[in-house]
């Protein structure tokens, strides 16, 4: 496994143990496709996948800095990514953070999911609904 590569592109922003992440990436979406990918090929699939969608580069193309943290009307991100990707739907995952109260907070972009076909030859619409977001969503990091 390109370990070096993954640790740049790819960790473990909750938990922070990226072993247990990768395991768990593989385990819950790389062994289902075992009889096209082994486990090298899966990981070396998800850093060219990461090269060609740079997820960074695409919202910054759509006037979104990912960096500061910002509100964001959920449909309109979600229209602008669809723009910036060729028309292809992608999945935003969403966590509710609490305060020091333990009362929730806006929710914060925890992942976004670009789709590919099985083989990963092209990107396809996402057919899951988000996950855990409301209207207004803010960055996780």
């Amino acid at each position: 496994m390109k370990e070096r590569e993954l640790t740049r592109i790819w960790i473990d922003f909750q938990h922070g143990d990226d072993n247990e992440f990768w395991k768990a990436q593989w385990d819950m979406h790389g062994s289902c496709f075992y009889e096209n990918f082994n486990q090298e090929a899966y990981f070396q699939m998800a850093i060219d996948l990461y090269q060609e969608v740079d997820l960074v580069r695409v919202l910054m193309s759509q006037n979104i800095d990912p960096i500061y943290e910002q509100d964001f009307e959920l449909e309109d991100l979600k229209n602008k990514l669809r723009d910036a990707l060729g028309g292809v739907r992608v999945q935003i995952r969403c966590t509710t953070p609490t305060d020091q109260n333990d009362r929730p907070l806006p929710n914060e972009i925890e992942e976004i999911r670009v789709c590919y076909d099985p083989v990963g030859n092209q990107r396809v619409d996402c057919e899951d609904p988000d996950i855990g977001c409301g209207k207004i969503v803010k960055w996780f990091i």
